[in-house]
């Protein structure tokens, strides 16, 4: 059985982390140093410049993971960092939001892991604990997430017969942990192939291969290596794509050579936005988008790369309506008032302005927009921060206003666009009232 963690005294991590961060920058530089040496006429002190900058990146990475602790105590986690300056960034248990297990392909050789915590904030929220091993990282996992709940580590290892930390693979949120979907990876692959992006991708590597082809140099070989690569990596860092459900929120596995365990609070969650492509429409597959509060930059930023938005990257209508169902309380409804944009606006989108609509009912906000890619938003009233609507010149003299409903920075938005000018003053003071009312009984407590 591990032993407990003294969490109460400064602790390093592992003594590999300067090794597993320098595993990332060598690879850089090994090439940069054979392409210079290599050439003709070069100078034999080339060779120890570059043997210099590989000892003085060593030293600084080394030094680093000197300066580097962290303290785990009742109240907070302090991540005390800095050679020359010394930095502390403490994370107060009560504004702790989530804790995830990150593993890149180079701690994973060498059985190490991270810890990426996040807390209440803006888009600086998250920090980062660099490398322990994978056991340990676990048991830390499951202390934080302990003490953010408000009890203590040990009553989990109560619950099994034990006394000590909770053993590697325990966690406090794997309790009564369910499997809400496992998406195949066949099916993964066929979807990324039939998606815009990689429909694109496709016609340029065409384009690449004629053209170097026709011109018969093997120049573009380097481009198309390098499009290929990241074509390839968002389809990696969805593979064995697993979603739970765990007793505080949801919990996401997902990643081929490098693996990610993510956390969704119930309680971050700002709204769901269901994404069909069309030629994933013919098929009935759908991808499901979810807005996480706390950290813009992670949660909407790196779309496809196995960023924090994504809640299922291939779904069917049944599982998705199911789940927006249940995260978001009364979605399910269809919409009581279902506001569409006049002919007059085709200007703006001589095609897509049909598709587009904004509704609402007594519990949520939505909109529908794209017919190339169809996107359907949904956000609580409770959810909904402000409102606002802006009118463009074409706009003014077409009577037509834009309407927007604003929530923390994210992939969802919800959006009534080009609707008549009477039509959205009316509407934005309707929604105001809905968000009073629905947000009344959390204020009056």
């Amino acid at each position: 059985m591990p032993q407990a963690l003294d969490v109460q005294a400064a602790r390093r991590t592992s003594p590999l982390t300067p090794i597993i961060r320098l595993t990332a920058i060598f690879p850089i530089i090994a090439v940069s140093a054979v392409e210079q040496l290599s050439g003709p006429g070069h100078d034999d002190s080339v060779e120890f410049v570059w043997l210099g900058i590989g000892v003085l990146l060593a030293l600084i990475s080394a030094l680093t993971w000197c300066f580097t602790t962290y303290v785990i105590d009742a109240t907070e986690i302090r991540v005390e960092t800095g050679i020359f300056t010394k930095r502390v960034r403490r994370i107060p248990f009560e504004r702790l939001q989530a804790v995830d297990v990150l593993e890149p392909l180079r701690a994973r050789l060498f059985g190490m892991a991270a810890l990426r915590i996040d807390m209440a904030g803006g888009g600086k929220s998250a920090t980062r604990v660099e490398y322990l091993p994978r056991a340990e990282v676990e048991r830390l996992r499951a202390l934080l997430l302990a003490r953010a709940h408000g009890r203590q580590a040990n009553a989990v290892a109560a619950s099994n017969g034990h006394d000590q930390q909770p053993s590697s693979g325990t966690l406090l949120d794997s309790v009564n942990l369910t499997v809400i979907a496992r998406v195949p990876n066949g099916l993964m692959v066929r979807s990324r192939l039939l998606s815009t992006a990689y429909l694109s991708i496709g016609l340029y590597l065409i384009f690449i291969v004629v053209t170097a082809v026709a011109a018969g140099s093997p120049k573009p070989v380097f481009t198309l290596a390098v499009v290929a690569v990241g074509a390839v990596s968002p389809l990696l860092a969805q593979w064995d794509f697993t979603l739970y459900r765990t007793e505080h929120g949801l919990r996401v596995e997902r990643g081929l050579f490098s693996k990610r365990s993510e956390s969704i609070p119930y309680d971050r969650i700002q709204g769901l936005e269901v994404v069909e492509p069309i030629l994933w429409r013919p098929l009935h597959w759908q991808h499901l988008k979810v807005d996480v509060a706390g950290n813009p930059k992670e949660s909407g930023s790196r779309q496809g790369r196995g960023d924090r938005s994504t809640m299922l990257p291939v779904s069917n209508p049944a599982l998705t309506q199911w789940l927006v169902a249940e995260l978001i309380p009364g979605s399910h409804e269809p919409p009581q008032s279902v506001v569409r944009p006049p002919l007059r606006s085709w200007i703006f989108a001589p095609i897509g302005w049909r598709y587009r609509w904004l509704g609402t009912n007594p519990w949520t906000v939505c909109s529908q927009s794209g017919w190339v890619t169809r996107r359907t938003s949904v956000i609580p009233h409770y959810k909904v921060q402000s409102v606002s609507y802006r009118q463009g010149p074409i706009q003014r003299i077409l009577g037509l206003t834009t309407l927007a409903i604003h929530t923390p920075k994210g992939p969802v938005k919800v959006r009534g666009r080009h609707l008549p000018d009477a039509m959205v003053a009316a509407e934005a003071f309707a929604e105001v009232g809905r968000v009073r009312r629905a947000r009344s009984p959390f204020t009056n407590r």
